[in-house]
């Protein structure tokens, strides 16, 4: 029953861009990010069955930092790689947040990051620690995606038009849930 709830929330927001031709490029974006916000706060109460979630960045290879290190997605970037699509051409993404991604009362940062061949959101933990994975993806982020806080300690990376990813922590491990293709 929850897999159909939290199915239809993230139907509706991989729908937009669809709907979205019929609007001003303004009114689209502004359509998304309201629809992105209320997907994130309805995914962000939801329980989550124990059977729900992989690890990040299953399948995809790992990448030696020393050799190619990971450096955090600018706005400018975003705003390049999306250029000449008036649908995903934002004044500011949302590229970094703060949550309390590892439950530990403290603020952690989530951010959007690239090495020169894969896309990532790693937490830097508030209570210090290794910074953490929480999603990795062969190919670069550059596609319009945008995290937001969903919840008290999850985060929502949404690709649009493509999938959403739910982000969170089991057991000490960071979890994902991805909607959509």
């Amino acid at each position: 029953m929850k897999t159909l709830a939290i199915s239809a929330v993230i139907g509706a927001l991989l729908a937009i861009p669809a709907i979205a031709q019929t609007l001003t490029p303004a009114q689209a974006q502004a359509q998304q990010e309201q629809q992105l916000r209320s997907t994130a706060a309805q995914v962000g109460v939801m329980k989550i069955e124990p059977s729900w979630g992989r690890a990040p960045g299953e399948g995809v290879a790992t990448i030696p930092e020393s050799k190619d290190p990971w450096r955090a997605v600018t706005v400018q970037q975003m705003a390049a790689a999306v250029k000449g699509d008036p649908y995903l051409m934002k004044r500011n993404y949302s590229l970094q947040v703060a949550v309390d991604f590892n439950a530990d009362g403290k603020p952690d940062v989530a951010r959007i990051v690239n090495n020169s061949r894969q896309g990532a959101v790693i937490v830097y933990l508030g209570g210090g620690g290794a910074p953490v994975v929480a999603y990795k993806q062969n190919g670069q982020l550059l596609g319009g995606e945008e995290i937001v806080v969903a919840g008290k300690n999850r985060i929502l990376l949404n690709v649009p038009g493509v999938n959403s990813h739910l982000l969170f922590m089991r057991g000490g491990k960071p979890q994902v849930i991805t909607y959509g293709e």
